[in-house]
């Protein structure tokens, strides 16, 4: 275990922020839990020591994210603090957004006028519709109604605040979130605010309205979100090369190619032909359309060949799904200039030595990660190792979601720095427990754990075994 500390620890500053820090020579001895460092004086101290020669506080912002990312997402308490108190601005607004008490949110999107960036932060973490409607209605700042407008869930209310709030951009990103279309028609033809008809348009299904407003609204990006809704293939090219607006053309020649693409890749779908596929899987210039071509294809040759060859690396992903080369995946896994490609040779590895050598050199974290997940790299004591000596915490994730060692599962719960590893762990004593369980023949302990335990999940699977048992008795 890198370090024997309790689940809030400062060393997870260290840990989480090790890619950021390896040229440093020496750490300092960071406080061993949150507990201990409960002033903001002791936790900004901490953090400036590795930030110290970073004048714009950036590396120390970094670290403050990482934490929070991790243990510290649950210490509202000390989030709390650092939301109302801490003389950065972006660490205030940082803690605000993994607070996730709405009581307290609201209080400081009420009381921190000072900082609206702040507030607009702790209104966009709001779940409450009554809070919600509140800011919406009531705030002083037209970005805090927005925000509130925006997780409104009524229509009756979005309908309200596009017809009739005072502020135009809250009036647009009402309009947005509406669903009626004769409501969302009579804005877009008819609003004097251009955003707000901007918004309807963006919503309309309408075509004949669209076509109506692409060519006549006054203002150029109203008509463009016109141009992007419309299917009409003759009048968007008629659009692409007539229109006297160049945003104009261009918008209508992006949507020319998308609907041609989607058209395009709607055919080869329907298609059986399997040369007809093979050329349009080698040929087309449109990606999209290749892939598609791709799933399509039986010839394992030439999906081999696609798979080594194709110059988009997600046609080459496409290109192994049905293949099963165990030479060509070796190949790949460690040759493929693509990550997502290495990652999906590697999952479909069986030679344990060789995912070993992946799961421990390749560059990318996500192609180890997925050679550590491979059944077939079954070693618990490599997997140990990787647990506790990667320099990936997500690898180390990983290998602690394949252990067998419950000792060694409860010490990674008890005392590893990260709270993801943590989790991982937890949840594999629990398949584990649930995994006994449904071995178990004992009908009174069964019973005892539906009735006792604390966890749902065990109870329920106890309870499911019982019934087993009580349905099939044993002669």
């Amino acid at each position: 275990m890198r370090a024997n500390t309790r689940t809030a620890t400062f060393t997870l500053i260290i840990a989480a922020s090790s890619a950021l820090l390896m040229s440093c020579a020496t750490r300092p001895k960071a406080p061993a839990t949150i507990s201990e460092s409960n002033t903001l004086e002791n936790f900004r101290a901490t953090l400036a020591e590795f930030a110290k020669e970073d004048n714009n506080n950036s590396t120390m912002f970094r670290l403050m994210r990482e934490m929070m990312e991790g243990t510290g997402r649950r210490e509202q308490a000390f989030l709390e603090n650092i939301a109302r108190n801490d003389t950065n601005a972006r660490v205030r607004r940082l803690a605000v957004y993994h607070l996730n008490n709405q009581a307290l949110l609201a209080d400081i999107a009420k009381n921190t006028a000072e900082d609206e960036n702040i507030r607009v932060n702790a209104v966009s973490k709001l779940k409450d519709q009554a809070l919600l409607l509140e800011f919406a209605r009531n705030d002083t700042s037209s970005r805090v109604r927005q925000v509130a407008v925006r997780d409104l869930e009524s229509q009756a209310l979005l309908t309200e605040f596009a017809k009739n709030d005072a502020n135009n951009e809250v009036r647009s990103m009402a309009t947005y979130k509406l669903k009626d279309q004769a409501l969302l028609a009579a804005f877009a033809k008819n609003d004097a605010y251009s955003e707000v008809r901007r918004s309807a348009t963006r919503r309309l299904d309408d075509q004949a309205l669209l076509a109506d407003i692409a060519k006549n609204d006054a203002t150029w990006n109203v008509r463009r979100a016109a141009v992007w809704r419309l299917k009409d293939l003759a009048l968007l090219e008629d659009f692409a090369r007539n229109d006297g607006d160049e945003r104009i053309r261009q918008a209508a020649t992006e949507s020319l190619d998308r609907l041609y693409r989607e058209t395009r890749q709607a055919e080869v779908r329907e298609l059986d032909d399997q040369a007809l596929l093979a050329n349009i899987a080698k040929n087309d210039p449109d990606e999209r359309v290749r892939s598609t071509a791709t799933y399509k294809l039986k010839d394992r040759a030439l999906l081999a060949e696609i798979a080594k060859t194709d110059t988009n690396y997600w046609v080459r992903v496409m290109a192994l799904t049905w293949l099963d080369d165990q030479e060509l995946f070796a190949g790949i896994a460690t040759n493929d200039s693509h990550g997502a490609v290495r990652e999906s040779a590697v999952g479909r590895l069986k030679d344990q030595t060789l995912l070993t050598e992946i799961a421990k050199n390749d560059t990318n974290d996500r192609v180890r990660v997925m050679a550590v997940c491979n059944n077939e790299l079954n070693d618990q004591a490599l997997l140990v190792d990787f647990a506790k000596n990667d320099q990936s915490d997500e690898v180390r994730r990983a290998a602690v979601r394949r252990l067998d060692d419950k000792v060694l599962l409860a010490e990674f719960v008890k005392n590893d720095t990260y709270d993801k590893v943590r989790r991982a762990a937890a949840t594999r004593l629990k398949e584990m427990r649930i995994q006994e369980i449904w071995q178990m023949n004992d009908m009174e302990l069964l019973a005892d754990i539906a009735q006792n335990e604390s966890d749902e999940q065990v109870r329920q699977a106890a309870e499911k075994r019982l019934n087993i048992l009580r349905e099939h008795p044993s002669p």
